[in-house]
């Protein structure tokens, strides 16, 4: 069991962690809408993509609050439609426990919620 300062470092990390992933899944946003810019340099646009969705998975995994975690993949989740990868989003859905959250998030993709309902 952690004892209190370990606890308060603990979800001081996760708050951390948490608005690092918002911010960073903002900027994912925008590189998966260039992604379908014509003049872009699409496999150079996609790594980059590609690779900021993983840091942001990697960070997610280090999220021990529920409710931050859940916030954070629905960050995640965001940048992924943007992105057309329709299989993460799906896949981190899975992961948000918290129902006010997972309402939150179908109000932004109804489709997920048609896709869980069908599976």
């Amino acid at each position: 069991m952690k004892t209190e300062p370990e606890a308060d470092e603990a979800d001081t990390e996760d708050y951390r962690r948490a608005i690092f992933i918002q911010q960073k899944a903002q900027f994912g946003v925008i590189l998966a809408n260039r992604l379908s810019d014509p003049n872009e340099d699409h496999d150079t646009a996609r790594h980059r993509y590609a690779h900021v969705r993983e840091e942001l998975i990697a960070a997610l995994d280090l999220i021990e609050d529920e409710f931050l975690r859940g916030f954070s993949a629905h960050q995640i989740i965001k940048m992924c439609k943007a992105g057309n990868d329709e299989i993460i989003a799906r896949a981190l859905l899975i992961c948000v426990r918290d129902e006010f959250i997972r309402e939150k998030i179908f109000e932004d993709f109804p489709e997920l919620r048609a896709s869980r309902n069908s599976a």
